[in-house]
């Protein structure tokens, strides 16, 4: 059977208003070879055509407004929706797939608008808009192509405050647009966002180039976050094009701050008791967030909570001694490092006893460098103490072994293998046992000295390639039909896109 519904006289038309229309088992379920095609609060739902909707060339009135339309073709050059000139979208939802071309093609403008809802799915570009393409006033496009870019025009494309999840298939862009340079088109990206990001922060790239056919064109697609330009290849296919781009409102692709709201919650209420260095560290992990990050920067975002977490777990309270009920404490803290001294045995301080650690300036460590060379080849000195307990401002050394407990500092943390070193009078350095407990570093000893931390550096992984950009696919040739010389049937006669 031909069509189904077939107005191919001299200013023919079709139009349908409130009505629903259901088609089965037709080669065209709606053939009008002038164009002039209004679908108006109707519901249109169509079955194994050739070709779905349509149109033609001589009328430019294509429209489908506040209507649903489903449409599903197949066969050779199967479209589910074409014309010839212009098709708008208006307020209207509409699922479509072709096995063998375009969900949607037109010839002029492609306008989806006011709230439209398109899913479409092609063999070649979904969505090909040979003119232009506008998606814009709060529109949602989902857009996939098997075998070649998902959305497509050889004009400009304009997406404006919409929802796009746009997937061309292997080695292909999920949005491009490829212009011929003239005196009216000038040098610059024709693709332009208005009130959009896209989700993994890739951006707009476009490259001038002079094609095989000698014409002087530009390529414009979407790139990742950290691509530096557009490129592609001899054959003049787009090499690190993304595959996949999803683009909305910065509000819909915000981070999740859960697990920062949650560290949050765990900060003491009164911070005041506890050693100025620790207090200061949480205040400081805690002053670091900001709010407002989308998801591709999610890992930032953990890394606050983390901070903000290992902050309260390194908190150390103020000794308070009433010296009128209790003589002996059973620990020390300095209160500038956060620094812990107690004796290994138990026993207790005399509470007139303090501790001081001072951190050694960089020109000893400096000047330590070879020596820890020698005693520990691969380190590198993280962190340098002068630790002393003072009794009444004089020098006192431990009538014992005691235990000594120093807080690691953000550059011990990016560290591994952490040792703690003791440097002697002479400059002798000795590694000395120790573990990490709780974010300190702790060793014993039975006097006080200079004492040290080094460490390794990690290694820092190289490589790493972000799993969505699809920068690593090759864009595959554009076949016939689809962005070269895309040949659509309108009406009864044969109408070629390139």
């Amino acid at each position: 059977l031909s069509s189904a519904i077939d107005a191919n006289g001299d200013q023919g038309y079709f139009k349908c208003s409130n009505a629903t229309v259901n088609v089965s088992g037709y080669n065209t379920a709606i053939n009008v070879p002038d164009g002039h095609i209004n679908i108006d609060h109707s519901r249109v739902e169509i079955k194994g055509a050739n070709r779905g909707v349509n149109g033609g060339v001589e009328v430019n009135n294509f429209r489908i407004k506040d209507s649903t339309v489903i449409c599903t073709v197949s066969g050779e050059n199967a479209v589910a929706v074409a014309n010839g000139q212009d098709i708008t979208i208006d307020n209207s939802q509409l699922t479509l797939s072709s096995t063998s071309s375009n969900a949607i093609f037109s010839a002029g403008k492609l306008v989806i608008e006011n709230g439209s809802d398109v899913d479409a799915e092609g063999f070649y570009p979904a969505l090909f808009g040979m003119t232009s393409i506008s998606i814009k006033s709060g529109s949602k496009v989902k857009a996939v192509s098997t075998h070649d870019i998902a959305i497509f025009s050889k004009g400009s494309i304009q997406l404006d405050g919409v929802e796009i999840h746009a997937k061309g298939g292997s080695g292909c862009a999920a949005i491009a647009a490829r212009v011929v340079k003239t005196t009216s088109v000038t040098d610059g990206p024709k693709i332009a966002l208005a009130n959009l990001v896209e989700k993994y922060g890739g951006k707009i790239a476009y490259i001038s180039f002079v094609a095989n056919d000698s014409k002087n064109k530009i390529w414009t697609s979407f790139i990742s976050k950290g691509a530096d330009s557009l490129q592609q290849n001899a054959d003049e296919q787009l090499v690190n094009a993304l595959n996949e781009v999803r683009l909305g409102s910065a509000d819909s692709f915000l981070a999740d701050y859960t697990k920062v709201d949650e560290a949050l919650a765990g900060i003491p209420s009164d911070l005041s008791v506890y050693t100025d260095a620790t207090a200061n560290a949480v205040i400081t992990a805690r002053d670091a967030v900001l709010r407002g990050k989308i998801i591709d920067e999610q890992d930032l975002v953990d890394s606050w909570a983390t901070a903000i977490e290992d902050a309260v777990k390194a908190l150390v309270k103020k000794d308070v001694v009433d010296p009128g009920t209790e003589t002996t404490v059973k620990y020390i803290v300095d209160s500038n490092t956060g620094a812990r001294v107690e004796y290994a045995d138990g026993s207790e301080f005399d509470n007139k006893i303090e501790l001081r650690v001072t951190p050694v300036s960089k020109d000893e460590k400096s000047r330590l460098k070879n020596g820890i060379d020698e005693a520990a080849k691969g380190f590198t000195l993280a962190g340098l103490y002068d630790i002393k307990l003072f009794i009444n401002g004089v020098i006192f050394q431990p009538g014992g072994k005691v235990k000594i407990s120093i807080p690691l500092t953000e550059e011990m943390k990016a560290m591994t293998d952490l040792q703690v070193i003791y440097i002697d009078d002479q400059g002798n350095i000795t590694i000395i046992p120790s573990e990490i407990v709780d974010g300190k570093i702790v060793f014993t000893t039975d006097h006080f000295s200079y004492y040290g931390v080094i460490g390794k550096a990690k290694a820092s992984p190289d490589n790493l390639k972000s799993p969505h950009t699809g920068d690593n696919f090759p864009i595959i040739p554009l076949g016939l039909l689809a962005v070269l010389s895309c040949a659509v049937l309108l009406g009864s006669r044969l109408r070629r896109t390139d």
